[in-house]
C-alpha cells in the first residue's frame, strides 16, 4: 500500500513537476521577451530623441547662418556690387563673401544681380569663378524676385 501511494505520489509529482517546468520555462521566456521589447522601445525612443536634437541643432545653425548672410547682404559694398556701382568681383566684396563662406562652412558664396547673373563669387576648385553665369532658374532666385526676401539655399552645382 505504501508502494502504491509512493507510485501515485511520484506520478503526480512528475505530472505537476512537468507542468511546473513548463510554467517556469514560459515565465522565463516571457521575461526575456518583455526585457527585449522594453530594450527595443528604449532604443527607438533614444533614436527619436537624438533625431529631434539633431533637427534642433540644424535649425539653429540654419537660422544663425541666415542671420550672418543677411548681415553680409546689407553691407554697402555688397549692395553696390549687386547693382553695378562697383566692379564685378571687386576685392572688398570678395573679402566679405569669403568671411560668409568660411562662417557658413560653404564651398562657395556668390552674388547675383537683379537678372540672376553672378557678379561676384568666392573662387572654388583651384580658382574657378561663377562670375557671368546666370542662375535666374534657381528657386531661391525666383523667391527673392517674387517675394523680396533674402534666401539661403544649399544646392548642388550645375556648372
Amino acid at each position: 500500500m505504501i508502494r502504491g501511494r509512493w507510485r501515485n505520489w511520484t506520478a503526480q509529482l512528475r505530472k505537476t513537476g512537468g507542468l511546473l517546468l513548463i510554467v517556469v520555462t514560459a515565465a522565463v521566456i516571457s521575461a526575456i521577451l518583455t526585457d527585449r521589447i522594453g530594450e527595443q522601445n528604449h532604443v527607438e525612443k533614444t533614436r527619436q530623441h537624438l533625431e529631434a536634437l539633431a533637427t534642433e541643432l540644424d535649425n539653429r545653425f540654419f537660422i544663425q547662418t541666415q542671420r550672418d548672410l543677411r548681415a553680409v547682404a546689407t553691407l554697402p559694398v555688397i549692395q553696390q556690387t549687386a547693382v553695378g556701382q562697383l566692379p564685378k568681383n571687386n576685392p572688398e566684396a570678395l573679402a566679405a563673401m569669403q568671411v560668409a563662406r568660411d562662417a557658413s562652412d560653404s564651398v562657395l558664396v556668390y552674388l547675383l544681380n537683379r537678372n540672376g547673373t553672378t557678379v561676384a563669387g568666392t573662387p572654388y576648385n583651384g580658382g574657378k569663378s561663377l562670375v557671368g553665369n546666370n542662375y535666374a532658374f534657381r528657386p531661391y532666385f525666383k523667391r527673392v524676385v517674387e517675394k523680396g526676401e533674402l534666401t539661403f539655399y544649399p544646392a548642388q552645382g550645375v556648372t
